[in-house]
């Protein structure tokens, strides 16, 4: 089938086109006040699920299958990821991932960081031992604690500590200090008691 881009529905398809090809991964929102700032500077919205999945704010519906993938990617929005507290839109969206005059706010279900997969990775490149890591992001590990994993009293899920350097920027450590684990991930790792603590210290 050939569209027509003389016609009005080719012109909207090659509108689109331009739209989805001029920024692979976010949606493009105005940051600014006046044109100087709409030149330097734009804001993207996101939005993560319970399974640590990241989609595009306005995208519907949100599954597999419309999560955005690209692991490199990924790995540099989670990298960067903070609290929003001091930028603007942090009532509504508490946390941002910054990349150099671009903002990415985001909201999410549980906390932004989700333990999504359970790995055996290899301690360093002269070792034979393996340490078993708890996967986030696209590809980025954190040691795995089964003593430390917590559970949630009210809502029964399952909490893990982050990664010391979302601590080390002086964040509220309510926000950033747990990330939630997928159960169904973790299987027969956790061999010790798991303690409980109320939804209100993540609040």
């Amino acid at each position: 089938m050939i569209i027509s881009t003389s016609s009005a529905f080719g012109g909207r398809f090659k509108g689109l086109w331009h739209l989805l090809h001029s920024r692979r991964f976010c949606s493009i929102k105005n940051a600014g006040k006046d044109a100087k700032e709409k030149l330097t500077s734009r804001e993207y919205f996101y939005h993560i699920d319970l399974h640590g999945r990241l989609y595009l704010e306005e995208v519907q519906p949100k599954n597999i299958a419309t999560c955005l993938k690209d692991l490199r990617f990924l790995d540099f929005f989670f990298r960067q990821l903070r609290s929003s507290k001091g930028f603007p839109h942090s009532e509504i969206y508490p946390f941002v991932s910054p990349c150099g005059r671009e903002l990415n706010f985001i909201t999410a279900d549980d906390t932004p960081l989700v333990y999504h997969t359970l790995s055996q990775i290899q301690a360093n490149e002269s070792s034979v031992s393996t340490d078993t890591q708890l996967i986030y992001g696209g590809s980025l590990s954190e040691r795995f604690f089964p003593g430390a994993v917590r559970m949630c009293g009210e809502t029964g899920r399952l909490y893990h500590p982050t990664p010391a350097r979302f601590l080390s920027k002086g964040e509220d450590p309510n926000w950033l200090s747990k990330g939630l684990v997928l159960p169904s991930r973790l299987g027969q790792a956790v061999a010790e008691p798991i303690c409980l603590f109320s939804a209100a210290h993540l609040a």
